[in-house]
């Protein structure tokens, strides 16, 4: 996470995994971008990561972060939000870099995307799926849009994008699904949306072989989404029992353990095929 004044920048959809981040950085600069519907949410990741990393470092000084509400699944405002959310990342960036070396070439050692945001769509089977405009708005937010996201990520940081830094080390991390590599009962339009973006992100590793892309999923953890499917009156009998059972025996995943995994695949400790689509059980069950 390393830019030409040692700041690293992180944008991400408010995510856990930048609680571990902050801590990995060590004596290292980092500036994480969080994006997300809600102000609340958003504040707490916020004071969580500040925590994390003033904790372990003492080094808060050396920590900023910018919060941005960004409804993602409004296909009419996001090119444009976004734009501004990534041009002005690199300003602020460029200018502290002028007024620490009278340089402002915004030169970036490495800039990582997390790529989280998402929604379980309808949980019905698919031929009782209730509107094609509820189909289709799942697909604007869970496909459209996180595709996008990484489009114009790349755009801004990585040295294939035509406004980037050459320079720049770039990692994008799709927040994937087992639902991405098999069917589940009621969850056809979850499953079709992560199976979709885990294809776009391997397209784009094999197209930028420089370019580190990582299809990760984390694994059933304890988070909202996870009580809406235990909750849900649609969702398949056996999975929703699943759940429950799992939620119930203390078996799920703890969201922040899952985020040290990322964070170790992310900082190198554990060893990938950019592209590829890499479990939580596939390295970190038992770590």
């Amino acid at each position: 996470l390393r830019l030409s004044s040692c700041q690293p920048c992180s944008l991400s959809p408010a995510h856990r995994g930048a609680l571990d981040a902050a801590s990995r950085a060590g004596k290292h600069a980092l500036t994480i971008v969080l994006l997300a519907r809600s102000d609340e949410g958003l504040r707490e990741t916020e004071r969580q990561v500040y925590a994390s990393f003033g904790a372990e470092h003492g080094h808060r000084q050396q920590l900023h972060i910018e919060r941005h509400c960004i409804d993602l699944s409004n296909l009419e405002t996001l090119d444009a939000e976004l734009d501004y959310i990534l041009k002005n990342i690199r300003r602020e960036l460029s200018s502290e870099e002028t007024s620490e070396t009278g340089g402002g070439n915004e030169v970036y050692d490495e800039a990582i995307l997390i790529n989280n945001a998402g929604s379980l769509g309808d949980l019905q089977t698919i031929s009782t799926l209730p509107s094609l405009q509820s189909m289709q708005s799942a697909i604007n937010f869970n496909v459209t849009s996180a595709c996008w996201l990484t489009s114009k990520f790349m755009k801004h940081f990585s040295s294939g994008g035509s406004n980037s830094n050459a320079k720049s080390k770039t990692t994008i991390v799709n927040i994937s699904s087992l639902c991405a590599v098999q069917a589940f009962k009621t969850c056809g339009v979850y499953c079709a949306g992560k199976a979709a973006r885990d294809m776009f992100h391997a397209t784009l590793a094999a197209e930028n072989k420089n370019v580190r892309v990582l299809n990760y999923a984390p694994g059933p953890c304890d988070t909202d989404m996870q009580t809406n499917m235990r909750e849900s009156e649609t969702i398949d009998g056996d999975i929703k029992a699943f759940f429950r059972k799992s939620k119930d025996e203390g078996t799920i995943v703890v969201p922040m353990q899952s985020a040290q995994c990322l964070s170790k695949l992310v900082f190198g400790d554990f060893d990938f095929e950019s592209g590829s689509h890499v479990d939580y059980f596939d390295f970190c069950s038992s770590t």
